[in-house]
Order: C-alpha cells, then structure tokens, then sequence
C-alpha cells in the first residue's frame, strides 16, 4: 500500500510540475487563410475595433471563425479585440486556441495570451508564457517590449529594462520601448540615460499625446540643476544619484558639466538667449553629449546606454543634426521660438528622419516591423 501511494504522489508531483513548466501551448495545427468570403468581414470588423466598438468586433470575428474555424487571423484579432475590452476569461481561451496554429502571427498570439492571462489576474502564468515565448522567438521586439512592461508592473525593473533594451536593439524605431526605458532610467535615478533615451523618443515620436509629460520630465532634468535663491545667488543642486557608479555608464562628469554650465547661463546668458527656455536646454543637451562622450571612449559591454544611446547623439552631432533633433524634441511645447523653426525647415527634419534610418541601418541592426 505504501508503494503504490509512493507512486500516486510521484504521479501528482511530476503532473504538477508538468502543468508549471509549460505554460504554451504546442503549435501543432495549420492555420487556412482568411476565405475570400470573409475579406470584407474581417475588414469591417478590424474597423469596429478601431473605432472603439469592441462588441461589434467581437461579433463580426465571432461569425467568421462559425464558417472557419482554423482562420488563425481571425483568432488573433478576436483575442486582441477580447482584450481591449476587458473580457479576460474570454481572451484567454481564444488565445490558446489560436497559439495551436503554426501562423505568421504565433509570436503574437503567444504575446496576446500572456496579456490575457495578466488581465485576469493570473500573474504568474503570464510571466511563464512570455518567458517561453521569448525562448522561442527571442526576435520578436513586441513581445520583448510587452514582456518588459509586465516586468516592471511586478516590480522586477532590472529584468524589464532588459526586455525593453533587447526591443529597442531589435527594431530602433519602436517609440514606446524608447519611452518605457527613459521612464524606467529616471525613476531609477539613472538621469543622464533617462534624458538619451527620452530624446529618442521625442526625435521619433516629437508631438503625440504622451510626448509632453516626458518632455516635461527631460526638460526639468537638463535644466533642473540650478536655481536663484531669494538672494538672487545661483544654487546649484548635483544629483547624488547621477554621480554614483552606474552599470550604464560614466556619466558623472556629464551631470557636472550640465550643473555648471547651466549656473554660468544663468549669471551671464549665452549667446543673448538666456530668456529662451529651448536654447538652454540645447546648450545643455550639447555639455552634457560631450562630458558623456569623453568619459566613455570604451565602456564596458554592460554599459548599454553609454553603447547604444550615446554613440548616435555622437555621431547626430558630427553629422549636423544636432539641432534639428532638438527643435523636433521640443516640437510639443507651445514655445514660439520652436514652432517657427519647425515651420520654417522642414527640409532638415526630413534630412534628420533620412539620417537616423541609415544609422540604424549601418548599426546592423534588423529591423522588424
């Protein structure tokens, strides 16, 4: 009897262990293409979820998968639709269902799926799909970014910032990866890669409505560093945190460098713009690019914002764009100074946009979109 019930709890444990360390599903099914009947369906109900309709969409995908029910595409943005309305049970069965088909958009579903899970609650579960969907297709930038910002909302911000580097190395362009890793840096007291990574996604992303908090944030961190006392004395305030090792790099003297000229424009003026909140931060945007610069001619291969930021604001400089980065950058505040320059050279920022996707492109970098 002893034996037996040895071998029943041997039984459960290896089931239960099973059932933990597998959380996807085995994509063993072929999916069948979108029928040509189905076309104008799918359109219209991709619309109804653009327009905030979720019901109508959910309807519409409903009735296309009743006439075929292996249109992976179908199950995708069901479960996508599913989610954006809340119905998380819902969303979790369809995505399993769909992760069973060998698709285009397998890494996608999986994705969708931990989003789903995390929606209703089941943490953990979650963490487990995007860990192994990650394993699988560790290309995927979205996956990564969405991994990253189920990371950080538990709590676990060194293995989120990772994910959010790994998207941001993957595909350059992914706006929301720049900005989830300048929030991640300045919350962790990481100033100077907070405002590097902040500025590339203001360059990609210069006037949409999360630009201004952002820029608010970054403004207040290029030029934060000084004030008048009621004296009129010149107070200047170093950030404790800035100046301490850091795994992204040195930038110490970087933050000394922004502290320093930003008292001396605040005693003198530089170049009769003192008044012109842009112009201060662009003169500190260029102290604080070559205080970084000279103190990080070979980081470590960890340093990542000293490896991969600062190197294309370096070589953004050398190739005279500097400024128009910076005018874009600023491009959501209601200054007059900037709304005029955008006006007026539209034939740098586009000179700008042309540059950075070479870049990008000589980087070696792939770029998935």
């Amino acid at each position: 009897m002893r034996t037996m019930a040895l071998r029943v709890w041997i039984l459960v444990v290896f089931l239960m262990g099973a059932a933990v360390a597998g959380e996807l599903p085995k994509a063993d099914l072929e999916p069948v293409p979108t029928l040509a009947e189905h076309s104008a369906a799918l359109a219209q109900a991709i619309g109804a979820h653009d327009r905030g309709d979720y019901d109508e969409a959910i309807r519409r995908y409903q009735e296309i998968l009743e006439g075929n029910p292996d249109d992976a595409d179908a199950l995708y943005e069901l479960a996508f639709s599913q989610h954006a309305s809340g119905a998380a049970s819902d969303c979790v069965e369809t995505a399993r269902r769909g992760a069973r088909y060998r698709s285009r958009l397998l890494p996608r579903m999986r994705m969708t799926l931990a989003n789903c899970l995390d929606l209703s609650g089941q943490v953990k579960k979650a963490m487990r799909v995007y860990r192994e969907a990650v394993a699988e297709t560790p290309e995927d930038y979205l996956l990564r970014y969405n991994y990253a910002v189920t990371l950080r909302s538990t709590g676990e911000i060194k293995k989120a910032m990772d994910e959010a580097k790994a998207a941001v190395t993957l595909n350059p362009r992914h706006t929301s990866s720049h900005l989830l890793l300048a929030e991640m840096y300045f919350a962790s007291g990481e100033k100077i890669p907070g405002i590097l990574a902040s500025l590339r996604f203001l360059e990609l992303e210069p006037r949409s409505p999360r630009s201004g908090a952002i820029l608010q944030t970054t403004h207040q961190a290029l030029t934060g560093s000084v004030s008048r006392g009621e004296d009129g004395k010149v107070n200047i305030r170093l950030d404790a945190g800035a100046l301490k090792d850091s795994d992204e790099g040195d930038f110490s003297a970087a933050e000394t460098m922004l502290a320093l000229g930003g008292a001396l424009f605040q005693m003198e003026g530089e170049d009769g713009k003192k008044d012109s909140p842009f112009h201060q931060s662009l003169s500190a945007m260029e102290r604080m690019i070559s205080g970084a610069a000279g103190a990080n001619s070979d980081p470590p291969k960890k340093a990542f914002a000293a490896r991969y930021y600062l190197p294309y604001f370096v070589r953004l400089k050398e190739a005279e764009h500097f400024e128009t980065m910076a005018y874009l950058a600023y491009s959501a505040t209601t200054l007059e100074d900037v709304a005029a320059w955008i006006d007026e050279n539209e034939d740098k920022i586009e000179a700008l946009a042309a540059w950075s996707e070479r870049y990008d492109q000589w980087q070696g970098v792939v770029i998935k979109n």
